[in-house]
């Protein structure tokens, strides 16, 4: 994985590591404040947020497909790990290379979140083109970005 490819998958992991607490906490009172309230007409903003990717491929094929993403739960988070670790078959995670150690953050997230998508995305282990989960991972870390970030007041 080129250097930048690595830096931006690093920077997809970091949008999707749990806010600190303090902000968990102003981020609910903005909700609940009126003018800070999160607009309801961004689909972002809801748990649940259904997408279309359309992305070319090597060798002239294109992946599309709908796909439901959920924002997950603690309990869910934990699972995402758990996951990423039995991918890795025992290998300490800070062995791996950059790419693998994406690849397996990527897919386990993408294994638990996606509650609907396209059945060439049911095991994407089988794909070869990784800017197809990465395209597929980009819109579920803005998904989650959007979901966490206290909206601006009106």
């Amino acid at each position: 994985m080129p250097e930048d490819k690595a830096a931006e998958a690093a920077k997809l992991h970091q949008t999707l590591s749990m806010p600190p607490l303090n902000d968990v906490r102003a981020q609910v009172e903005a909700s609940q404040n009126g003018p800070g309230a999160p607009k309801s007409d961004d689909p972002k903003m809801a748990e649940k947020y259904r997408f279309t990717i359309d992305h070319p491929a090597g060798g002239g094929r294109r992946y599309v497909g709908d796909f439901v993403n959920k924002v997950l739960t603690i309990g869910e988070r934990k699972l995402v790990g758990v996951i990423r670790s039995r991918q890795a078959s025992g290998v300490a995670l800070e062995s791996l290379t950059p790419e693998v150690f994406n690849l397996f953050f990527i897919t386990s997230w993408l294994s638990v979140s996606l509650v609907e998508r396209p059945k060439w995305a049911e095991d994407f282990d089988k794909l070869h083109d990784t800017s197809v989960i990465e395209a597929v991972f980009s819109e579920v870390a803005s998904h989650e970005k959007c979901f966490f970030k206290p909206s601006e007041p009106s």
